[in-house]
């Protein structure tokens, strides 16, 4: 029988994991993503579907969250991208064996290790100026004043393109910059470092786990939700709170090091391998749906 899905949902991880959900099923199956659209599991229940929820980690006020848990016991399962949408529904007190922690899968491509002339940086567009972009570029053209050999990538979904560009512009480093505005996340396979400074609450870019599955060293903030992937100084450095100054160091400090570069992204793709990889995700999904 085919897989009906209502609902949609701005989560990169939910929507990337949507899109592995299998076609077809025994039984009849109904997906539900979105809150709006799970609260209509009881009635769906009730004309002879099988229920699964997407989760995402977006928030809901105490009304909703209390209906969500009333009906979260008539569903199937409930399957999260990733620990920060598992842990909003463990704090609604929802049945843990009712949910699956489901990876979407990522690209995976082992790591050349070859040394080039040029340190390539790539940012994720889709974090706004405010919250990290703007440091990181300022930071980028300080260590670019020391090392004389950077080129940046900012890809995805660039939110601030024009302000983006005009900070590249009065920082002197449009020249050696690049957009590439995808709505994949494989734009980020060029680079030697990814960088994901985010002092927001928003969710992490999923091209996060893409350019671990390209075997890329990692920069990021310190915060919750980047511990599930990222132990520092073993796949990544994680900052907290870090200014331009700090980030632009790190970044230099990182460049004169290439054999922890190195490291790191080998451990990345070791990470990604056994977490994202298309061949571990579908038999998760495929045993979850039969």
């Amino acid at each position: 029988m085919k897989i009906s899905v209502l609902g949609t949902t701005q989560d990169q991880w939910s929507n990337a994991l949507l899109s592995r959900i299998p076609k077809d099923a025994k039984k009849r199956t109904l997906i539900l993503v979105g809150a709006q659209k799970q609260l209509i599991t009881p009635l769906a229940r009730i004309i002879g579907y099988r229920i699964f929820w997407i989760g995402d980690s977006n928030k809901h006020n105490s009304i909703v969250s209390t209906l969500l848990k009333l009906t979260s016991s008539i569903t199937t399962n409930i399957l999260v991208p990733n620990q920060k949408a598992e842990a909003k529904y463990l704090r609604m007190k929802i049945n843990s064996k009712k949910i699956s922690l489901t990876y979407p899968d990522t690209l995976l491509i082992q790591p050349n290790n070859s040394h080039s002339d040029s340190l390539i940086i790539a940012c994720d567009g889709s974090i706004s100026i405010e919250h990290g972009l703007g440091t990181t570029i300022k930071a980028i053209a300080l260590a670019e004043e020391i090392l004389g050999n950077i080129k940046l990538i900012i890809g995805g979904s660039i939110i601030e393109r024009v302000g983006v560009e005009w900070l590249l512009q009065e920082l002197n480093i449009k020249k050696i910059s690049q957009f590439i505005p995808s709505t994949t996340h494989t734009w980020c396979e060029p680079c030697d470092l990814y960088i994901a400074l985010d002092k927001s609450d928003n969710n992490l870019p999923l091209s996060l786990a893409q350019a671990m599955s390209f075997g890329k060293a990692i920069i990021a903030t310190e915060k919750l939700e980047l511990h599930e992937f990222i132990q520092n100084d073993k796949n990544g450095i994680l900052l907290k709170d870090a200014n331009a100054d700090e980030l632009s160091q790190t970044i230099i400090n990182l460049a004169r090091k290439p054999e922890q570069m190195q490291e790191f992204g080998n451990n990345n793709y070791k990470f990604a391998k056994e977490k994202f990889s298309e061949e571990v995700i579908q038999e998760k999904i495929k045993y979850i749906f039969n």
